[in-house]
């Protein structure tokens, strides 16, 4: 157990200076050249949103491989259950009055909030000395 806390603890901490460098390079060009058009931000971070949510599936398959069986079952309802958590945050954002720009922050939402869970993985993983 004491592992696991500290394995958490050196994982949150990571996550501070982690999410704003999670981002690609293409990404950041994207947002750059998009002139601010709406639409072609929301293309920019659909982009890096599949981006990120492969890279998080490749950590935590490997994270994944470091656990026993009982423990590997609760981590995959552990993930299932901070997607659904972090799509209703997100969801949150967006209402009726919200216009265009409720759509862009639920986007920005996903997008940090997988970024910030990515970095605890990928913190995880190296902790596991994988």
């Amino acid at each position: 157990m004491r592992r696991v806390v500290v394995t958490l603890s050196l994982a949150a901490a990571a996550t501070l200076t982690a999410v704003s460098s999670e981002m690609s390079a293409a990404y950041d060009v994207c947002i750059a050249d998009s002139g601010g058009a709406t639409a072609v931000v929301l293309d920019c971070m659909a982009a890096e949103i599949r981006r990120q949510e492969a890279e998080l599936e490749r950590w935590s398959r490997r994270f994944l491989r470091t656990l026993d069986p009982e423990s590997a079952t609760r981590w995959q309802e552990t993930q299932r259950l901070w997607r659904s958590y972090r799509n209703k945050q997100c969801a949150f954002f967006h209402h009726p009055r919200s216009g265009s720009g409720g759509v862009v922050d639920v986007r920005q939402c996903v997008l940090e909030e997988t970024a910030r869970h990515l970095a605890i993985v990928r913190a995880l993983v190296v902790n596991a000395g994988m």
